[in-house]
């Protein structure tokens, strides 16, 4: 069972006056949609003695996303919660992160000219080591692995595929943190 709920409207919801209903509607649609998936497979795989549930997050999810982002984490916190109390059962509960992926959500977001949609779509290509977004032929490799015999000692975990975007971002920031550390450990040295 692979869920694809998801919802951006609207990705970036303000904290000091952002609607709650706003706030509800991503959460019923990214978390709770995701929950009732579960809960209608879940009695079958455990009876049966096996299953694979793979959810679907977000790369939004390790960022400032907002409501969207809490939603997406909840994801990830849902599936390592569910991976443990379904285990005993032989079913595996993971999830795939996706990053920027050229899929309808993404390019029909907006009601953008195509101009306007290859500009967004090049903004995302010059932060992504792969040079590119993705298609949704990229997530199909992972969550095939993900349902098959392979993966059977894999459980709870999240496995981006975003074109190492959020390695980049991660990595990025630390090296600039080892850089500043360096340079501060310099300047105390020299100040001796």
């Amino acid at each position: 069972f692979a869920d694809d709920v998801d919802t951006f409207d609207p990705i970036h919801w303000d904290l000091l006056t952002g609607p709650m209903a706003h706030w509800r509607k991503i959460m019923a649609v990214n978390v709770e949609g995701v929950l009732h998936g579960m809960r209608a497979v879940a009695p079958y795989m455990k009876e049966q003695g096996q299953g694979k549930i793979i959810n679907q997050s977000s790369v939004g999810s390790y960022m400032n996303g907002g409501a969207y982002g809490t939603s997406k984490l909840a994801v990830i916190s849902i599936t390592r919660a569910f991976a443990v109390e379904l285990s005993p059962y032989g079913v595996n509960v993971n999830a795939i992160a996706p990053g920027i992926i050229a899929s309808e959500a993404v390019t029909n977001r907006g009601a953008r000219s195509q101009n306007e949609l290859e500009a967004y779509l090049a903004s995302y290509e010059e932060r992504i080591p792969w040079g590119r977004v993705g298609q949704p032929k990229d997530l199909t490799g992972c969550v095939l692995w993900l349902a098959s015999d392979a993966s059977d000692y894999v459980t709870g975990q999240t496995i981006s595929v975003d074109g190492g975007w959020i390695p980049d971002l991660i990595l990025g920031d630390f090296s600039r943190c080892i850089v500043l550390v360096r340079e501060c450990n310099l300047n105390a040295v020299l100040a001796r």
